[in-house]
């Protein structure tokens, strides 16, 4: 029996949080922590072939904090290439993971 390892797709992508209230700068790098620590879990929960949920990627930043007021995605790339902000399954035998993920805050 031969069980194949899955080829992995890197998901890179930029991500700007426009954030709302008198935060100090210390939060706002907490908050932005969070949002790529988040990031990082959701990707990470993805099984071979399972589709990766374009909302479910933005409703888990909008859950880190009640200060967002709105996330922009500014690049979003599977293994090196732009794909359109919807949902993405990848091919058979392939599985999405973290590639490069940055958080901004925007001013």
């Amino acid at each position: 029996v031969v069980i194949a390892e899955p080829d992995l797709m890197g998901v890179d992508m930029t991500v700007s949080l426009v954030i709302f209230g008198t935060l100090q700068p210390d939060e706002k790098i907490n908050i932005a922590k969070n949002v790529k620590s988040e990031l990082i879990l959701y990707l990470n929960s993805l099984m071979p072939n399972e589709t990766l949920v374009y909302n479910r990627l933005i409703q888990k930043i909008l859950d880190v904090s009640d200060f967002i007021k709105d996330v922009q995605m500014n690049t979003f790339a599977i293994d090196g290439s732009q794909v359109s902000r919807v949902n993405y399954t990848p091919p058979l035998n392939s599985m999405l993971a973290p590639g490069s993920v940055r958080v901004l805050i925007a001013n």
